[in-house]
């Protein structure tokens, strides 16, 4: 999995861009150190096309899973593919 970080990194970089005017800086996903993460975090990809539209990042604590990040591609975004 360590191979998919530049992808991670694309697709949050992507995914979170819209925010930086309006918040005045990078939110914490953008500035994540994610060859660290991949190998501490879990990760499921979302793959269409061959190509990363989203993902969901989760850490196993003692007592609960915390889902840490859950970007999607904007050019994914309405296509159905977070519905149940």
């Amino acid at each position: 999995m360590a191979t998919d970080a530049a992808a991670i990194r694309e697709l949050t970089r992507a995914a979170y861009a819209k925010w930086v005017p309006l918040i005045g800086r990078e939110p914490k996903p953008m500035t994540a150190n994610y060859e660290n993460a991949v190998t501490r975090h879990r990760f499921d990809l979302l793959y269409v096309d061959c190509t990363l539209a989203a993902l969901i990042e989760t850490i196993r604590e003692a007592d609960h899973l915390l889902v840490e990040n859950v970007p999607c591609h904007r050019r994914s975004r309405g296509a159905g593919l977070a519905t149940g």
